[in-house]
């Protein structure tokens, strides 16, 4: 099923009402709290709704929705479900009630009309004026108009809301010969046409494009995909101009450029979609010259107390027309307005057209020139086609089922290397060779860990999905499974049945990780093999001599070295308890790093090279072992996502093991060093 965002969006926040607080208290929460008006009442909108919710945003905010269409957000990416016999109801996001049970005022059949960002007022359609502390666009988009002519009582069906798709099957239903045209061979176009034949309609299809599909698909591709769906019955039609629509004997004619006409009672328009900002255009705020309000990495817009998300938004780095980049702007924009500081990372492009007959996938930007070199692999009904540089996977497209898509999208979308004996394996089989299928998760027994940072086990999972968490975020907040690196969330959403997750990708701190690892190696390497530092043996100290035999210096880097290592254990808590999840887990890994690598500079200090006697001698063995087996596993964590085989994985978790043993016996042999200095 082709993946779009919404045309409009919805915020709901939750309030308290003067049922849950005493009458003078419930006057001073409301006295302190902004209108908060949401314009627009679609999926993305639907989507702040629910993380604002999350985040107690009703301390802060008195929300209200105003929503075009006369029903509750809904999913539009099932639309077509409504031709399959699903109802209305089957497909909204939350109950009616939602809305009211979370103290969110929601007005439906109404829109702004005019917006004044100096007095901060909106005007409804209804003339009513509202005033507001901040305001989100989330009014999507809509199908642009056709230019061309419609005689006197012809009816030109745009594909696009709910109440599109109830006309268009009451429609079709009413028609004698159900014969259909449907206008653009886009994502929308290609799923209605489908969805409209197997409603036993003879559907004809026109691009004005050369091809299918022409904003995803090269040409080959688009041939491979117009190939299956014409052995399927569907009339394609490319390089098509429509020109006019007049009424003919029993239904209408469509006229094309070139005096060719095709005969139909019901005609589709399914065209590119177009940001609705026209009053956003109206008040000022600056807009995109093809479409949209232009927002910043905050998703605010040139005007203060103004937002947009989703569709209707601009931004540089973020595809349009898919819903998980709209997710992304709702995500960054509730926790914004909630007081946080967060920004919009670049959003990678994923698109999907999925039907009955096959499924098209493209991610990343194949058409992109200079993208990379092309490694294609192809055979009757299936094209699958990598594009590559600098030894990683930036794009592909995939027309037809592929059962290792989730392992290629890890690969785009966290830059990982594949090897010249996997593409030329690719090229041969179509393959790549590094599958872990859906069976393989599913199968697995309760005590098989998925995620080896938190160590959830399949069963803990299992568990949580039953308890409703139905996405890889929730399994998230609820296990702190794939919040750390991050790589096993592939399998998290093969589990819960959801789109595998992009794991997330931090190069900086990759690399950042392998130059403290590398410089805390060499520290540790050459403190065990030097030689202690001369000393004087004379009343006359040279200048470094006083760090070794004076004891206040002594003291000094001793209890620095202690500290050092108190902060080390500390950071490891952002691991180990799942309450702790400020920050990325990456940049924690660089910060736990510098200071092992300023512990071992602290101890050169403190001993000069020394391993010392006896109990000293033990320390200083279990110090530096920890510090190796640190660097080692912290160069391993770095370059974890080019490791694909086994042995490699498993040589990874014994390292980090060893390092966490070998660190608790120092913790003892330090502690008795202290008591022998100061009380023996």
């Amino acid at each position: 099923m082709a993946s779009r965002t919404d045309v409009l969006g919805v915020l709901s926040l939750p309030r308290f009402t003067a049922s849950r607080l005493t009458k003078p208290r419930a006057r001073a929460a409301a006295a302190t709290r902004e209108r908060l008006i949401v314009v627009g009442n679609g999926m993305v909108g639907q989507r702040f709704c629910e993380i604002l919710t999350k985040l107690d945003g009703s301390t802060r905010y008195d929300v209200v929705v105003l929503g075009e269409e006369t029903t509750p957000a809904y999913d539009r990416v099932h639309l077509t479900d409504i031709w399959k016999g699903r109802s209305p109801e089957e497909l909204q996001l939350r109950e009616s009630d939602w809305y009211s049970k979370h103290g969110v005022e929601l007005r439906l059949g109404e829109c702004v009309s005019e917006l004044n960002t100096t007095a901060r007022t909106v005007t409804t359609r209804s003339a009513e004026v509202l005033s507001y502390d901040r305001l989100v666009f989330a009014t999507g988009s809509h199908v642009p108009e056709l230019k061309l002519e419609l005689d006197d009582g012809v009816e030109l069906l745009r594909y696009r809301t709910l109440e599109d798709a109830q006309l268009i099957l009451h429609k079709v239903e009413a028609a004698g010969r159900r014969r259909v045209v449907v206008v653009g061979a886009g994502l929308l176009g290609l799923e209605a046409a489908r969805a409209l034949q197997k409603l036993n309609c003879e559907v004809t299809v026109l691009e004005l494009s050369s091809q299918l599909l022409p904003r995803q698909l090269d040409a080959v591709a688009a041939g491979v995909l117009e190939g299956t769906l014409r052995a399927a019955g569907l009339d394609l039609r490319t390089r098509c101009r429509l020109t006019r629509i007049v009424r003919g004997e029993s239904g209408y004619l469509v006229h094309l450029e070139g005096e060719e006409s095709i005969a139909a009672e019901v005609v589709v328009a399914a065209v590119g979609a177009r940001a609705t900002d026209a009053v956003a255009k109206a008040a000022g705020l600056t807009c995109d010259v093809r479409g949209g309000i232009r927002v910043d990495d905050k998703l605010r817009t040139s005007k203060p107390g103004v937002y947009a998300i989703g569709e209707c938004a601009h931004h540089p780095r973020v595809p349009h027309g898919l819903v998980a980049p709209g997710y992304a702007m709702a995500d960054v924009l509730a926790h914004n307005l909630m007081g946080r500081r967060e920004r919009l990372s670049p959003q990678e492009s994923v698109t999907r057209l999925k039907l009955d007959l096959t499924e098209v996938t493209v991610l990343g930007n194949p058409l992109a020139s200079n993208a990379g070199d092309d490694w294609v692999w192809q055979a009757e009904g299936v094209y699958r086609r990598l594009v590559v540089s600098a030894d990683r996977v930036k794009a592909a497209v995939c027309v037809g089922a592929w059962p290792e898509l989730p392992t290629l999208q890890r690969l785009v979308t966290r830059c990982q290397r594949v090897t010249k004996k996997t593409l030329e394996h690719f090229a041969e089989t179509g393959n790549l060779g590094l599958v872990e299928t859906s069976l393989s998760v599913q199968s697995l027994p309760d005590a098989a860990v998925i995620c080896n940072c938190a160590n959830v086990s399949c069963g803990t999972l299992r568990r949580a999905i039953l308890a409703g968490n139905s996405d890889v975020r929730s399994l998230g907040r609820a296990t702190s499974a794939g919040t750390l690196c991050g790589s096993c969330q592939p399998h998290l959403a093969v589990l819960c049945g959801a789109d595998p997750a992009p794991a997330p990708n931090y190069p900086r701190a990759g690399r950042a990780l392998v130059i403290l690892s590398a410089a805390a190696l060499v520290a540790a390497c050459v403190t065990l093999a030097f030689p202690r530092v001369p000393v004087a043996t004379s009343v006359q100290l040279e200048s470094l001599d006083v760090l070794w035999l004076d004891a206040s210096f002594k003291q000094i880097s001793g209890f620095v070295l202690i500290g050092l290592v108190a902060a080390g254990l500390m950071l490891s808590l952002r691991k180990r308890v799942r309450r702790f999840q400020w920050g990325h887990f990456p940049g924690w890994r660089v910060l736990h790093a510098s200071v092992g690598l300023g512990a071992v500079f602290v101890a050169f200090v403190h001993t000069g090279f020394s391993l010392g006697y006896n109990l000293n001698f033990a320390l200083m063995l279990a110090f530096l072992a920890s510090a190796f087996t640190g660097a080692v596993s912290g160069a391993f964590f770095a370059k974890a996502s080019s490791m694909q085989a086994k042995p490699a994985v498993r040589l990874v978790r014994g390292v980090r093991t060893l390092h966490d043993w070998v660190f608790w016996p120092f913790l003892v042999l330090v502690s008795f060093h202290v008591l022998k200095v100061y009380y023996f």
